[in-house]
């Protein structure tokens, strides 16, 4: 019995020792296995970043950047595409032109390569020491090896605790880093539970617990322009030299006079200069600031000829300047229409060096733009973004929709049209810069019944024109939704008249326009077309904004 009580005692001791046994290599596995995982979460990704990236996206690959003698030298192209750089890249003359701070500076390409520029592959590079100091204040740039950042839409964010940098966001994504309590980052976009970051040459996703904003950055402009609010401008419409000055009406409301006296000439490449000195005399003893108004003649070769190069558009930019100071002008006002497209960088150039020079001089500059279309020659030779940076105003020609019958028979400026005009220039234009053109005519459609069939004609009517011939045709209006105005038709003696009438209704729904846009204010064409009743609604209207 005994023995058989030790032998139990025996087999009790070794189950106690197997199951110690047991326990104590279940613990070192749960320890090693512990450590296992603490070592898989602590490991960090050895991901490396190349390129150039804007506000955290990549805008160019590693071949974007070339890195020799301690130099880092930048693609020109990608800089322009991006709008990193204001530059005019010349190849007729084989140089770039590179415009900050009211200045231009020349690199030119026909010299050897030199600590500025570098050519490989048929792409031109620019050293990142140069461009940087003309690009301070407009954006904030790190550089790394074959990487930069490039920022100007960012938040300086700080933890407050050690947290954990994510590849993506996600708590079971790739690993980056640890981010140490303090560390100092760079947000670009805030989610309900992440932020896409920078942590010095690495980018990734940080939860945002703990996180701290300390300052944001964004939208920085090029040039500030502080602009006169509610410009209402008239021009002044003249069709040849005048032989004298004489006195006109002062309507209410108007501020600034564009006498339309500067057109470029063909056979000297000159401007014509019809000024009048009693004339400016007079609207500035009555408080209007007079706006010369330089024309291209609307002639498409004449214009390519004075851009081709620096040197003639040099030439151009300072008859403009010295007609301007020598005339005594406030402002001046640039009309040029009828452009080949092959000629809208040059022509931009033209708009940059001409408001650095109108600059000096105190001089206003304001530019005539036409409503977004297809054409060529008459809408996408405008770059409106470049125009909107360089000018102080941008006076929108909300007008001309129509012009003639095989146009379409219409309104010369239906209301959804002039609004999709306005939306697609706030694309280029701060609102406050915008002057929405207002027309002061229209046209009467005529549709010609003949044994031939129907023939049809047009004729532009200043406003009091138009006044007569409806009254003494006995013409019936309604409101045409669609249009946004007025609409008449009568035949009178076998001819069929339609006509979509600029009045008070029409004036009224455009000025709520630039209510509703926030504009800066209306141009009217023209002085001479004027009624007394519109101006009368354009002051109480301003006088009430």
């Amino acid at each position: 019995m005994k023995d058989s009580i030790e032998i139990k005692d025996i087999k009790n001791m070794k189950n106690i020792k197997c199951m110690r046994e047991m326990l104590i290599a279940s613990v070192v596995a749960l320890c090693l296995f512990l450590i296992i995982i603490s070592a898989l979460n602590n490991k960090t990704s050895d991901k490396k970043f190349s390129g150039v990236y804007l506000n955290g996206n990549l805008i160019g690959d590693s071949s974007s950047l070339i890195q020799e003698s301690g130099n880092t030298f930048i693609e020109v192209e990608m800089l322009k595409e991006n709008d990193l750089l204001d530059l005019f890249c010349s190849e007729d003359e084989n140089l770039i032109l590179i415009y900050y701070d009211l200045k231009a500076y020349t690199v030119d390409l026909t010299r050897n390569e030199n600590a500025v520029w570098r050519s490989v592959d048929s792409k031109i590079f620019l050293n990142f020491s140069y461009i940087e100091d003309k690009m301070n204040g407009q954006y904030r740039m790190s550089l790394y090896e074959e990487l930069l950042f490039i920022e100007d839409d960012y938040s300086e964010i700080t933890n407050e605790r050690n947290i954990i940098f994510y590849g993506e966001p996600g708590i079971g994504s790739e690993k980056i880093s640890n981010v140490e309590k303090g560390s100092e980052l760079t947000r670009y976009e805030i989610t309900e539970d992440w932020s896409f970051v920078r942590l010095g040459d690495k980018l990734g996703y940080v939860r945002n617990d703990y996180l701290k904003s300390v300052k944001s950055y964004s939208g920085i402009i090029l040039l500030e322009n502080k602009s006169t609010k509610n410009i209402v401008l008239a021009w002044d419409f003249f069709t040849r030299e005048p032989s004298g000055f004489e006195e006109e009406e002062i309507y209410p409301g108007m501020n600034v006079v564009c006498p339309t006296w500067h057109h470029l000439e063909e056979d000297t490449r000159e401007f014509s200069n019809w000024y009048m000195k009693e004339y400016i005399d007079y609207y500035n003893e009555n408080k209007i600031e007079v706006w010369g108004t330089f024309s291209n003649s609307f002639d498409p070769d004449l214009t390519s000829d004075v851009l081709k190069d620096r040197y003639a558009r040099s030439d151009i930019v300072g008859k403009i300047v010295d007609m301007a100071v020598g005339n005594d002008y406030r402002g001046v006002n640039i009309d040029f229409e009828n452009i080949y497209l092959k000629d809208r960088e040059k022509l931009a150039a033209f708009f940059r060096e001409l408001y650095m020079r109108l600059k000096k001089e105190n001089i206003l500059m304001s530019v005539d733009v036409s409503v977004i279309s297809s054409s060529e020659n008459w809408s996408l030779f405008y770059d409106r973004k470049t125009i909107g940076r360089y000018s102080d105003y941008v006076v929108l020609m909300a007008y001309d929709e129509r012009t003639l019958p095989n146009h379409g028979i219409g309104s010369i400026a239906s209301l959804p049209w002039v609004e999709k005009g306005i939306s697609g220039l706030l694309d280029y234009v701060q609102g406050e810069k915008i002057i929405l053109g207002l027309p002061f005519y229209t046209r009467l459609w005529e549709t010609i019944e003949t044994e031939k069939g129907a023939v049809y004609d047009v004729t532009t009517l200043r406003l009091t024109s138009a006044d007569v011939f409806v009254k003494d045709n006995d013409f019936e209006f309604e409101y045409d939704e669609e249009s946004g105005q007025n609409y008449g038709e009568k035949t009178v003696d076998n001819v069929y008249y339609q006509i979509w009438v600029e009045d008070e209704v029409s004036l009224r729904k455009r000025l709520e326009l630039v209510e509703k846009y926030n504009l800066n204010g209306v141009g009217v064409w023209s002085l001479n077309y004027s009624k007394n009743s519109m101006w009368k609604l354009i002051a109480n209207f301003f006088e009430n904004l």
